[in-house]
Order: C-alpha cells, then sequence, then structure tokens
C-alpha cells in the first residue's frame, strides 16, 4: 500500500478521501466526476432531508449533496473540510492538505496536492506558503477550541 501503512490512522489522501456513489433516479445518466469537499458525517443528513422533501434543521451545518449528484454546481461550497483520526487532525482544501498530528517530531505538515499528489514531501517550511499557512493554523484552532 501507498506510504508503506497498513491501517488508515495516518491522516494521507488514500485514507482520507474516500469515493462516494449517488444514484439520483431524475440524474444524468452515467458517471459523473464531480470534484466536491464533502463530509459524509455532517453531509448525509441534510442530503437525506433534501430528498425527502423536508427542511434541514437549523442546527446541522452539512450541505446537502443532492445539486452535485444532479450534475450542478452548487452556489456556495466549503472550501475545506476538517478531517479527524486517532492520530490528528486535517484540514482538506482544493490543492492543500495541513496535519497537525497530536505527538511526534514532525507533527505539522503541509502538503501541496498539485505539486505531490503522492504526498512525499512536506512543504510546510517552504517560502510561499505562509498565508495559506497562518489560515489553515487558525482553522485548526478554531476547531480544536470548539471542543
Amino acid at each position: 500500500s501507498s506510504h508503506k501503512m497498513e491501517h488508515k490512522a495516518s491522516l494521507y489522501e488514500e485514507a482520507t478521501r474516500v469515493p462516494l456513489i449517488i444514484c439520483d433516479p431524475d440524474g444524468p445518466r452515467g458517471a459523473l466526476n464531480q470534484e466536491h469537499l464533502v463530509c459524509n458525517g455532517i453531509d448525509f443528513y441534510p442530503t437525506i432531508c433534501d430528498y425527502a422533501g423536508t427542511d434541514r434543521p437549523d442546527h446541522l451545518t452539512g450541505l446537502s449533496l443532492r445539486p452535485v449528484a444532479r450534475g450542478g454546481s452548487p452556489a456556495t461550497w466549503r472550501d475545506h473540510v476538517l478531517i479527524e483520526s486517532e492520530l490528528g487532525y486535517g484540514i482538506r482544501t482544493k490543492d492543500l492538505f495541513y496535519v497537525l498530528y497530536d505527538e511526534g517530531a514532525n507533527r505539522e505538515q503541509l502538503y501541496d496536492l498539485k505539486k505531490d499528489p503522492g504526498q512525499t514531501r512536506n512543504f510546510i517550511h517552504d517560502a510561499g506558503y505562509e498565508k495559506d499557512l497562518a489560515t489553515l493554523r487558525g482553522q485548526i484552532k478554531g476547531y480544536l477550541q470548539e471542543r
């Protein structure tokens, strides 16, 4: 397996990017390959509510996947998703993956998935990522303070 790992605790694309298949009876025929940041833990309930024709409860933060399953591109969509693991947390954007493990010498990692889709190089100290890194660190800090 990739990264010589036999389980999915480490925050790599192979463990966190799980394909999702939705069959919308009124959607387009054939396969659609949509690229949206989906969090199945919070997006399934709003999606089910949407298909059932009921209002989504206000306290839910997820988004309905129905427009995506129908081949559309929603007007608003998230620009990042939080990923939790037994070893730490990650923030995934379209092109970047920021990881903060609970411990270890290299507990903070930044991957540029456009330049290095295999996540073989940590960009945490590279010039040009300072603004993105500050944003990602702030997002992780915000999530952890909410707990």
